[in-house]
């Protein structure tokens, strides 16, 4: 029985890690719903950032794409991407989670979209507001692109970009200026995935009691 309850829960672990999920973009900005104006170049400024909201029900971060350039191709430097949920005032908060990425990831001096995360991230509360930052490691050449018009994008309207240069912050909405160019995607787990979770863990405890019950037999 001991074996049958260890290959339940791998069996377990496995349904749930290929488990169906509902995915969604939540804000595309990319080209072509959008065109690239221009870069800011993430060594001259604290950090830029875009906001982006979330549906209802229970989600994770499942997908971001940037729209990135580099000054220097052969750069060392490095660059980190954040998550920060909203202040409150449609600005960034609070850090919830960020990655330090090389400089090497872009590979062209022209705009184009790259793939920064793809799979499970942190889960977000529904109908809610994040950010996404980027700022200067070390000695960053890569820059981030932007519309001057929302354009075709989805879920861009209206939402918020900040950055900041010096000690002067600059806010504003996408529908006015336009937005710093991501794709969000998030995912929602199916209802089965609970049911099959709750079935496994069931067996488990029939399993546990049947042994505990069984008489000793000397």
């Amino acid at each position: 029985m001991k074996k049958f309850a260890i290959l339940a829960t791998v069996a377990l672990l496995g349904a749930l890690s290929a488990a169906p999920v509902r995915a969604g973009v939540v804000f595309d900005s990319l080209p072509p719903l959008s065109s690239t104006t221009a870069q800011d170049l993430l060594a001259l400024e604290v950090y830029a950032a875009q906001s982006f909201s979330t549906g209802p029900g229970g989600q994770v971060l499942s997908g971001l794409k940037l729209v990135l350039g580099t000054l220097n191709v052969n750069s060392t430097g490095s660059f980190n991407v954040a998550l920060y949920s909203d202040s409150g005032s449609n600005t960034p908060g609070s850090l919830l989670n960020s990655a330090v990425l090389a400089d090497s990831i872009v590979t062209s001096t022209t705009p184009a979209t790259y793939t920064i995360f793809s799979g499970y991230g942190p889960v977000l509360s529904p109908n809610s507001r994040y950010w996404i930052r980027l700022s200067n490691n070390s000695s960053s050449q890569v820059s981030w692109g932007y519309s001057n018009a929302v354009g075709s994008s989805i879920g861009a309207s209206g939402e918020y970009y900040s950055y900041q240069i010096g000690s002067t912050v600059t806010n504003g909405t996408t529908a006015a200026d336009g937005p710093y160019q991501m794709q969000v995607t998030t995912a929602v787990p199916e209802p089965g995935t609970m049911v099959l979770a709750g079935l496994v863990c069931g067996m488990g405890g029939v399993i546990y009691r049947r042994r505990a019950a069984r008489p000793v037999v000397a």
